[in-house]
């Protein structure tokens, strides 16, 4: 787990490197907001043992991330959805030596808007259905896991929009905030934190 976290941190430094060139920005812009970020590490698994008997078992609901980056890598059973900024729900198959890259909460932030946070849910498709059928007679293993990463601006780092995005028309929507108070608040938001009473 550790070497295969390591290369997709070296990934999304890389990839962070590319944005920030692509962005117009001065060179280590956005290396440099998540060079110690808390970054997690963060596969998710489910048994479709349980869960792969009927299409349409939602594994994870529709939800965007709070980071900057989450990498992706492939799964063995299908059921990543993506959404486009119209709406439209397209499915996601990610071909091996391949990675999936979306942008999260934070680089929206830093961007003014300009690069979208991306949303997406897990599904399990009438496939995948159909699929688990025929590996639960082999008795081969029939957990889905789905590896990601997702990578965090560093928490003492304010946010705002960077460069020419901090004087874009939406700038105004993006108040300066430090990185970990923005993910607090997301957490609240979604209910993920506990509240002293």
């Amino acid at each position: 787990m550790d070497s295969w976290g390591q290369k997709l941190l070296d990934s999304a430094f890389t990839i962070s490197e590319m944005l920030t060139i692509g962005l117009g920005l001065s060179s280590s812009t956005l290396p440099e907001f998540i060079r110690f970020g808390t970054h997690i590490l963060s596969p998710s698994g489910s048994d479709l043992n349980i869960y792969g008997d009927k299409a349409g078992t939602v594994l994870a609901g529709f939800h965007s991330d709070i980071s900057f980056l989450t990498i992706h890598g492939r799964s063995r059973f299908l059921g990543l959805y993506l959404f486009t900024s119209e709406g439209d729900r397209i499915p996601c198959k990610i071909p091996k030596g391949y990675l999936l890259v979306q942008a999260g909460a934070q680089l929206d932030y830093l961007t003014g808007g300009y690069t979208k946070k991306g949303y997406y849910e897990v599904v399990v498709p009438e496939n995948t259905c159909r699929v688990v059928k025929v590996w639960k007679e082999k008795s081969d293993s029939l957990w889905a896991v789905h590896p990601a990463m997702n990578v965090h601006v560093e928490p003492d780092r304010v946010l705002q929009p960077v460069g020419e995005f901090g004087h874009g028309m939406q700038a105004d929507w993006y108040p300066p905030i430090y990185a970990g108070e923005q993910v607090e608040e997301e957490l609240e938001s979604i209910k993920l934190t506990r509240i002293a009473s």
